[in-house]
């Protein structure tokens, strides 16, 4: 930052200001993890909005009205547009300040090429020391997601850590989104690995079965070394996938020879076996798909691929991230959302901000809308406790950087030498020390910036503090009219809609495969409780980032949060089986039987969810007697000794839905569990509240 503010003084005009805060802008507010390339691209995107931002503040800045509805539109784009990808989340408040910035300093369009070549001066300094000295690769998330196969313990350190990120690494696709679907897995890995349904010591395990399960096994390690960095080759998928084939033929075969007793012990066993192994596979295949991906890895095949074929595939890629990247952006638009909410109680008090500096002549108009931005929190009682500690933490810098000009004055040749100090602990204190530090410590750094354009001593310090607190201001008002009880008030009934949407899924799934629902159904369903699961998580990070609180069932709100996405992930497993099994007959004791254990379990969590949204008495959890192995042994005894192998895939897959049903029915009680946690640590609402 000092090197370009130096360079910008050279320059001339305002050159200087906009270097210097686009440096701290860049380095300060931005943290993007992951491979260098995807970050190149995502610092690449916050210069181009940057270069489009600064010309448009610079031509609604002289029109107080005209500023302030500018603002108001540009926050709320901005902000919104973080739902979509984390990285579009995380260099949001950086593309705001290149509004910010040019908005609040009135001029006229000859001054934009100054403004822009101090822009540009930033991003040639600042990105490449971010891209070659910082290494952000989500590297907790990454390191415990490779240790995940292990043990039970290490799944569940993965979970908390990814829950506890401010940002979920997640979008439509991409090396972040990619990254998010891995902890999905993994924990869905663990629970199919977890289920007492599938292996018997006496299982009839074939040679297929045992090579397979050797192959998984050294896939998913070479997967853990992906992750962690140790390996930069893809996994041995093809071996993988031929193993999954031809364990399934000796199934299949061994089932409909007429030579074997197929009395029922030896049948169950061997088919709840190959259960274990088949969806053991299944989960790591699209794990490795993930991994690759989030760890930037490109599979040798492609290249074999010409130029043409390459740059198509990349274009085709794009458009499809664009198609995904809509309509989780559309899901969001709804009052429903978080997000949502946040956004335009952002751009609301960012564009009033606006309003009262233009209007009142304040001087250095700009800090006003900084600190609100700066304080602005999803509900009232958090904004305003966060304005109480920023006000402090100015004065608290206002007394020591006032104190240094008192003692140096104007002399240049010392505030450039207090310069990188100051910007260090600025943009190190808030995250080592605390909110208070930092907001001392940034007003330092604005005394001696200040006094390096224009010397005025330490009387520029109470310009600030009337600023800021104006801002202050502004944000508490906001947040008191604007849902003011904030992420946790939406955060039960987010919680209980997704829960009751991935039950909707898993019904329409299982559905489909007993032959009672259309699939066009039960992917649409599938889809709604993606969009469910969005809202959950972007609710659970926002009263994350709210907590103060003894009160936030971390644990517990994570742990539900999990069933949630468990259910919508069975849901697209069980379509898989189905299409597995096309065209193969479906013996009818089975279907039925399947298809009402899964009415039945779609409708608890139905309950659950209501119930759990609702804060009423939450249903029992159902008896846990395990799979109905009695219609599943009866439809698999119809195709028995048939001679045709083709004749058994649909009596599998009917008994493998029911074991993955029977492992839902297993999460009942811990969903119970976690829920009545929850309830015992929220404030008691009188019945009327309730009401």
């Amino acid at each position: 930052m000092p090197l370009c503010f130096a360079l910008g003084r050279a320059v001339g005009g305002e050159t200087e200001l906009f270097a210097a805060f686009g440096a701290f802008g860049l380095l300060g507010f931005i943290d993007f993890s992951g491979p260098r390339p995807a970050r190149a691209l995502a610092y690449l995107g916050v210069a181009v909005a940057g270069a489009v931002l600064i010309p448009l503040g610079t031509l609604c800045s002289g029109v107080a009205w005209l500023a302030t509805l500018a603002m108001l539109l540009v926050a709320f784009v901005v902000l919104q547009a973080g739902v979509v990808n984390g990285y579009l989340a995380a260099g949001g408040l950086c593309a705001l300040l290149t509004f910010i910035l040019p908005v609040m300093l009135p001029a006229e369009p000859p001054a934009i090429p100054g403004r822009l070549a101090g822009w540009g001066i930033a991003c040639a300094l600042a990105i490449p020391a971010a891209l070659l000295f910082i290494d952000r690769r989500h590297r907790p998330i990454r390191a415990s997601a490779a240790a995940a196969g292990a043990a039970r313990d290490a799944c569940l350190a993965l979970r908390h850590t990814f829950s506890a990120t401010p940002y979920r690494p997640t979008g439509p696709i991409g090396t972040t989104g990619a990254l998010a679907e891995v902890v999905d897995e993994l924990d869905l890995l663990r629970g199919v690995l977890a289920s007492p349904f599938a292996r018997s010591p006496s299982s009839l395990v074939t040679a297929a079965q045992t090579r397979l399960e050797e192959t998984t096994r050294a896939v998913l390690e070479q997967t853990a070394a992906v992750l962690d960095g140790s390996r930069r080759t893809p996994p041995d998928v093809e071996a993988l996938e031929g193993m999954r084939a031809e364990a399934l033929d000796d199934l299949l075969a061994w089932l409909a020879d007429p030579a074997q007793d197929h009395d029922d012990e030896a049948m169950w066993c061997t088919v709840t076996g190959a259960f274990e192994l088949r969806a053991t596979s299944f989960v790591v295949l699209d794990l490795v798909a993930h991994a690759t991906l989030a760890s930037d890895i490109a599979y040798p095949a492609d290249g074999g691929r010409s130029a043409l074929a390459r740059a198509l595939a990349f274009v085709r890629q794009q458009g499809i991230a664009l198609e995904a990247g809509a309509r989780l952006a559309t899901a969001h638009t709804t009052v429903r959302s978080v997000w949502f909410r946040n956004s335009l109680r952002g751009a609301v008090a960012l564009a009033a901000g606006v309003l009262v500096a233009q209007l009142t002549s304040v001087q250095h108009a700009f800090w006003v809308v900084l600190a609100v931005l700066s304080v602005l929190r999803s509900n009232a009682l958090q904004t305003g406790e966060t304005t109480v500690r920023a006000l402090l933490g100015t004065s608290v810098g206002l007394v020591v950087g006032g104190g240094l000009l008192v003692v140096v004055g104007t002399d240049t040749a010392v505030l450039w030498f207090v310069l990188p100090v100051a910007v260090f602990f600025a943009i190190w204190a808030p995250r080592q020390i605390s909110f208070v530090a930092g907001q001392a410590a940034f007003s330092v750094l604005i005394l001696v910036l200040f006094n390096l354009v224009v010397p005025e001593g330490w009387k520029v310090g109470l310009v600030r503090i009337q600023d800021v607190a104006i801002g202050f201001a502004i944000s508490l008002a906001v947040g008191v009219l604007f849902w003011p009880r904030g992420a946790g008030a939406l955060l039960r009934r987010t919680l209980g809609e997704a829960l009751a949407a991935g039950g909707e899924a898993v019904a329409t799934a299982f559905g489909r495969l007993a032959g009672t629902a259309d699939v066009a159904a039960a992917r649409a369903a599938i889809d709604r409780a993606a969009i469910a699961d969005s809202y959950l998580d972007a609710a659970f990070r926002q009263r994350l980032a709210e907590r103060g609180g003894e009160l936030f069932a971390f644990e517990d709100h994570a742990r539900l949060s999990a069933f949630a996405g468990r259910l919508r992930e069975t849901g697209s497993l069980i379509l898989r089986l189905d299409d597995l099994a096309a065209g193969a007959p479906r013996p009818e004791a089975a279907r039925t039987a399947l298809g009402a254990d899964a009415a039945g379990a779609a409708d608890w969590y139905g309950r659950f969810g209501a119930a759990l949204a609702a804060r009423g008495p939450l249903p029992p959890p159902q008896p846990d007697d395990g799979p109905d192995r009695d219609a599943a042994l009866r439809g698999l005894r119809a195709v028995a000794g048939s001679n045709d192998p083709g004749q058994g895939m649909g009596a599998v897959a009917l008994t493998w839905g029911e074991l993955h049903l029977a492992t839902l029915r297993r999460l009942e009680r811990f969903a119970v569990a976690s829920a009545g946690a929850i309830a015992g640590r929220e404030p008691q609402q009188p019945a009327s509240a309730r009401a």
